[in-house]
């Protein structure tokens, strides 16, 4: 929220705010590291819902529709993250204005505010499709109980801090969502598109090395 301050250019100007949203992140990101169930930390990564939808046991609070029809109210702003990492010099390039959206009370307090601007469901709808199309994953924070949030993230490995940070301190059950991939054997041709894209790095294609004996994997 303090990115987002309708100040103009407060973050471009006072770049300690972007620094300490950062410090702020490394600083308590190891205190959570191994202590939150499955989808339970303050943020949670929510599913493309077109990759869910022939799945029988799929569950109304894992789709981002469920969240956009269950409210009437919406506003949108600009990604806090990429904001300030790009305040700081270290921006990544993926989509960055009009990004975040908020819904009911959160909704209003950032078109109170002036932190956002209103939009219609079907402009949310819109940019849900946007972020899916540019290869963005969506989140939303876990404080407003089962099945409700006041806000859809829309993310990327290399800026979102949430993200980063499960990475950072291999904590991603933190962040993750009850929906996990597979790979078939049968069918993969280790292409390794899947590994270029996962914002986690949560895939990974082989050693790459000729050798009779597996290489010894160095954890962080």
């Amino acid at each position: 929220m303090i990115v987002n301050h309708p100040f103009k250019g407060s973050v471009e100007n006072y770049k300690q705010i972007a620094k300490a949203f950062d410090d702020y992140g490394k600083r308590r990101g190891p205190m959570g590291a191994g202590i939150f169930p499955v989808g339970m930390g303050p943020m949670r990564v929510i599913p493309i819902e077109q990759a869910i939808q022939g799945d029988t046991k799929r569950v109304s609070y894992e789709e981002v529709s469920k969240y956009l029809n269950d409210n009437t109210i919406f506003s949108v702003s600009d990604c806090s993250c990429r904001a300030s990492r790009e305040a700081l010099g270290e921006g990544c390039g993926h989509l960055k204005e009009d990004m975040c959206i908020q819904l009911g009370h959160g909704a209003e307090y950032y078109i109170r505010t002036k932190r956002g601007r209103e939009i219609t469901r079907e402009e949310a709808f819109d940019i849900i499709k946007r972020a899916e199309e540019n290869g963005l994953m969506h989140e939303m924070p876990n404080m407003d109980g089962s099945g409700k949030t006041h806000a859809i993230c829309n993310c990327c490995g290399c800026s979102c801090y949430s993200l980063r940070i499960a990475g950072m301190f291999l904590n991603n059950d933190m962040i993750r969502s009850n929906y996990v991939s597979n790979v078939d054997k049968e069918k993969c041709v280790a292409c390794g598109e899947c590994v270029a894209v996962c914002p986690v790095n949560a895939l990974k294609l082989g050693q790459k090395i000729c050798s009779k004996e597996p290489l010894p994997e160095n954890r962080r």
